[in-house]
């Protein structure tokens, strides 16, 4: 049998072992990052065959694909156990700190619970299928839930929670790539995809802090020093200097150099399975958004219809020169073909290194757009830079690529890059979140509650029933209209209060989450149309508790008493219902949800605002102030925030009544001589 003296790394092992069994350990070695084969390889190939036989068999679909690894585990722990090899290495009890994986793969608990095994098995089978490193970050937190197991009787409460949200991801993330295996058996194109996706979605849950360390820190260039380096890259680029135009590239998709090195180059718009790749005849790169934004919904009846397919076209400059390259060099399968990838990856990759001007130079790209515009969620897709908006952001909006088509020529412009390529075959799409409701969809929900309302009228002769019914079907269109112009969520009961939502007042409040620093009391304006419906339901409902008293006498006393401390503006439902006998019952947000509305998702308000929000170019700190996100930059609910609140509250509602006008979404009176 062959001699295993070395790892990919460093000469370690000097034991008579298979060479199938040495190229098991040495595999395993490159996925645990570990500098040498100094640790005791028969615990860790164990654990890694206990890790995997539970996810297995949890997920059937993920045996064939480790079979092979399966039957090698098993003879490679069978040959050293018969061999009965003395554990090489490091000493009982020591392990360096920085090998969390070592660390969890050698001394996993015999008593792990089945989720913390199954989340080893996931992550070890996602590493296996892409040959990429074991992540860090989860083993940190892996290793601190083993030492919990080893330590205390049973995992808290708050560490099941960690334990459950660490299984979760991870199986959402190998279902991702068992998917793409079973349609790409290359493994480069699925360890692209998934070091793309794990930049990209880390982008998308960066803390605040982080980035504002990075923008205190001026990680990018300022607008002069843009320019001049734009202008000198042009002229390396025309004289045939291909990195310079790797920079351009870099720029222009706001990647780094060895993310975009891997970027693959076609002719047309298929990727043949990338989720990014770029097409060199026409300068357009081509991003498949599903696996990175899978929190956006499944689309539901009568919402907006938007792409997978996200379209970013190069400058015409940087399109003409890539097609120039890749005409010279007609064998070039990715663009790290085109440029010499080991001179000019330092200083791109890690902090470390990232005072340069070209790292800076890459990263200039976001920070380019956020000075041209204010809205962030535009940038965000438009320049690949999530770290913009927040993880909660994205199911509420989508977004035209009109939008992000014209602001990446007017970055691409202010940086002296010139003009854009246009894409205009197919038309703009709309991109983002699967469930905003379109135009014609509330604009015939509001139609159908106001002939509801109407259907029923309450004139000088009435009846008990149709004074009753007419003011249920009332109550109920009120209630949509404040559901939507509040961006009310969808829980069990309407939350509006009297106490919070006057007619004076430029904002109201609503207990629905537990959300931000002020956890729920969060503003929300109130906008002239929408003060405008909260007066004409104080004079409908002075108009019905006379009507009531008329008809019922002593017994309408509840609803009496209900009205005057509605008019009277106590913390008391501000919208009721009444029963056959004309008792106050409760409005619950299922009866808004009927007839043609019966199939909208509860928060449908949230989502169609705060996309036409951002169609018209608000910034995203007023939607974040219309959803009670807490957002990057000024936040509402912060001191620094409150000198400009009430602006913030004003442009936000007059944006507001906009959209409802453009919707033709009117405020509704109710009782005869409770007109406006």
């Amino acid at each position: 049998m062959p001699t295993l003296f070395e790892d990919p790394r460093s000469v370690v092992l000097n034991v008579s072992i298979s060479e199938e069994t040495a190229s098991l350990i040495s595999r395993l070695s490159a996925l645990l990052e570990v500098d040498s084969l100094e640790f005791s390889a028969l615990p860790v190939l164990k654990n890694v065959q206990r890790c995997l036989h539970h996810t297995i068999s949890q997920l059937p679909s993920a045996r064939e694909p480790m079979d092979e690894i399966c039957r090698g585990l098993n003879a490679a722990i069978g040959e050293l156990t018969h061999q009965q090899l003395p554990n090489p290495g490091l000493a009982a009890g020591f392990m360096p700190a920085n090998r969390l994986a070592l660390r969890v793969l050698s001394r996993l608990p015999e008593r792990a619970p089945d989720p913390l095994l199954r989340t080893v098995g996931n992550l070890l089978i996602s590493s296996l299928l892409t040959d990429l490193p074991l992540p860090k970050q989860r083993f940190e937190n892996l290793s601190t839930l083993c030492r919990a197991v080893l330590d205390e009787p049973s995992l808290t409460e708050e560490q099941m929670r960690t334990l459950g949200a660490l299984l979760s991801r991870s199986s959402v993330d190998l279902a991702e790539i068992l998917n793409q295996h079973l349609r790409i058996q290359d493994k480069s194109v699925l360890r692209f995809n998934s070091q793309l996706i794990n930049h990209l979605r880390s982008e998308v849950s960066s803390a605040h802090p982080v980035v504002q360390r990075d923008a205190d820190l001026r990680k990018f260039l300022s607008g002069t020093a843009l320019f001049d380096t734009v202008s000198k890259l042009m002229n390396e680029t025309t004289s045939g200097d291909a990195d310079a135009l790797g920079s351009l590239l870099g720029f222009s998709l706001n990647l780094q150099w060895d993310l975009l090195c891997q970027v693959p180059l076609r002719s047309g718009d298929q990727g043949e399975g990338h989720i990014l790749w770029l097409d060199g005849t026409r300068g357009v790169a081509h991003l498949d958004i599903r696996p990175l934004l899978r929190d956006l919904g499944q689309p539901i009846p009568g919402c907006e219809v938007t792409s997978n397919m996200l379209r970013l076209p190069l400058p015409k400059f940087v399109a003409q020169q890539l097609k120039l390259a890749w005409t010279m060099c007609p064998s070039a399968k990715r663009v790290g073909d085109l440029v010499d990838q080991q001179s000019f990856s330092i200083g791109t990759v890690d902090d470390a290194r990232s005072a340069s001007v070209r790292s800076k130079f890459l990263r200039s790209g976001p920070s380019s757009a956020i000075r041209l515009t204010g809205n962030r969620a535009v940038a965000a897709y438009g320049f690949l830079a999530f770290h913009l908006l927040d993880h909660s952001d994205l199911p509420y909006i989508n977004i035209s690529e009109d939008q992000i088509w014209s602001l990446r020529a007017k970055v691409f412009d202010a940086a002296g890059l010139g003009d854009s390529v246009i894409v205009d075959d197919p038309a703009a799409r709309r991109i983002g979140s699967a469930r905003t409701a379109q135009e014609q969809t509330a604009r015939a929900i509001f139609a159908d509650l106001d002939l509801a309302v109407a259907e029923i009228r309450v004139g000088r002769s009435y009846s008990l029933p149709s004074l009753i019914e007419h003011h249920n079907r009332y109550a109920k269109r009120v209630g949509m209209f404040l559901h939507f112009v509040s961006g009310a969520r969808a829980s069990a009961t309407t939350e509006f209060l009297a106490s919070g939502w006057l007619d004076s007042s430029p904002f109201g409040f609503l207990d629905d989450k537990s959300v931000g620093i002020a956890q729920s009391r969060t503003p929300i304006p109130i906008s002239p149309a929408a003060r405008t419906q909260l007066k004409l339901w104080q004079r409908h409902i002075t108009s019905l508790q006379d009507r009531l008293i008329k008809k019922l006498g002593h017994k309408a006393t509840a609803a009496q008493s209900l009205i005057d401390a509605i008019r009277k503006h106590l913390a008391v439902p501000l919208l009721f219902l009444l029963d056959a006998d004309g008792t106050p019952q409760q409005l619950k947000t299922e009866h808004l949800f009927t007839g043609k509305g019966v199939e909208l998702n509860r928060d449908w308000g949230r989502h169609l605002m705060a996309t036409k929000l951002i169609a018209e170019d608000r910034p995203l700190a007023d939607v974040h102030l219309f959803l009670r996100h807490q957002g990057h930059g000024i936040n509402p609910q912060s001191a620094s925030g409150i000198e400009i609140l009430g602006d913030r509250l004003l442009g936000t509602s007059l944006a507001i009544d906009s959209i409802l006008l453009a919707l033709d979404i009117r405020p509704l009176p109710g009782l005869a001589g409770a007109s406006a």
